[in-house]
C-alpha cells in the first residue's frame, strides 16, 4: 500500500472501488496514513 500512496497508477474504476472497499474494511482505527490512502483512491475515482 505504501507504493500506491507514493505514485499514481492508472487503475480501472472497478479496481479502485474494490480497493476502497477492502481498505475500508481493514481499517480498525483511524490513522492518518489510511485516511490519506482512502482520500487518494477517492480522488482517483472522482477523476475517472
Amino acid at each position: 500500500m505504501f507504493l500506491l500512496a507514493e505514485k499514481r497508477y492508472p487503475l480501472t474504476h472497478f479496481t479502485l472501488e474494490q480497493m476502497l472497499n477492502n481498505v475500508r474494511l481493514e481499517v480498525e482505527e483511524e490513522s492518518e496514513t489510511y485516511l490519506e490512502l482512502l482520500r487518494l483512491v477517492r480522488r482517483q475515482l472522482d477523476e475517472g
